[in-house]
């Protein structure tokens, strides 16, 4: 029972960290710098100069969305290896049938909380 305790705190902790660092927003930014970038390096128009500052400029602004991304991801796994560490036993509720059932759960208790919210 406590081991399901924990994995519930675990799910919703997951939940928190991505609604709060806006990892979903971040990802569709980076979707439009991708195609922003596309369009300026495809496009014959512009100038060599020119060009060569909007892909810098969008480059580095990909570069610094996808660090925040990959920290983020970095917080999500030290949080699990850690909760791993601590109660092996989890790792069989994480990649079980029912802690898929149980994580979905709790997301859709959280996300009604929030739309409420």
């Amino acid at each position: 029972m406590l081991n399901y305790i924990i994995y519930v705190i675990f799910i919703t902790t997951i939940i928190f960290i991505i609604k709060k660092s806006n990892f979903f927003e971040s990802l569709k930014d980076n979707y439009n710098l991708i195609l922003s970038l596309k369009r300026v390096i495809l496009n014959k128009g512009f100038e060599e100069k020119k060009k060569e500052k909007l892909i810098i400029g969008l480059c580095s602004e990909l570069f610094k969305k996808s660090t925040y991304q990959i920290l983020v991801l970095f917080i999500l796994m030290v949080i699990y290896l850690i909760m791993i560490f601590i109660k092996p036993e989890i790792e069989i509720i994480v990649f079980s049938f029912k802690g898929l059932i149980i994580a979905i759960i709790v997301s859709i208790i959280l996300l009604k909380i929030f739309k409420n919210a």
